[in-house]
C-alpha cells in the first residue's frame, strides 16, 4: 500500500502530532493511520499572516522565557528550521535556555522535500 505524504500544511503538523500526543497520554485515542499522512515538515513554506490592519498596530515580539517553571519550552522543530539554511529561519525570541520538547509519536526532524 503506497502511503500518501501530505506535505503542504506541513509546519502545522508538527503542532498536530505534539498535542495528539500529550491527548494520548491522557487516554484518548486517535487514528493512527489517518494521521500518518500528516508528515512533520519543519521546512516547509511559512506564510506571514501580518495582515495590513495588524502593521498598522506594529510588529510585537512575544517575549519568552518568563514562564519556564510553568512548563514552557520550544518544540525542536524551531530549533530544526533554524539549523537549516534553506529555511532562513532566526527568530530574536528564540531563547534557548528554556527546555526543548519533542514529538515521538511520529518520526520527524528530518526535512521534508521541497514543494513544487
Amino acid at each position: 500500500m503506497k502511503r500518501i505524504v501530505i506535505c503542504a500544511d506541513g509546519t502545522w503538523n508538527e503542532p498536530l502530532h505534539w498535542v495528539v500526543e500529550k491527548a494520548e497520554a491522557l487516554g484518548l485515542a486517535f487514528d493512527k493511520s489517518f494521521l500518518s499522512k500528516y508528515m512533520p515538515c519543519f521546512n516547509s513554506e511559512i506564510r506571514d499572516s501580518m495582515t495590513f490592519k495588524y502593521r498598522v498596530m506594529g510588529e510585537h515580539i512575544r517575549e519568552i522565557g518568563n514562564y519556564a517553571e510553568h512548563g514552557e519550552a520550544i518544540h525542536a522543530a524551531s530549533i530544526n528550521r533554524r539549523d537549516l539554511p534553506q529555511c532562513k529561519y532566526a527568530p530574536q525570541n528564540l531563547d534557548e535556555r528554556l527546555p526543548v520538547v519533542d514529538t515521538s509519536r511520529i518520526d520527524r526532524g528530518q526535512p521534508c522535500p521541497a514543494l513544487e
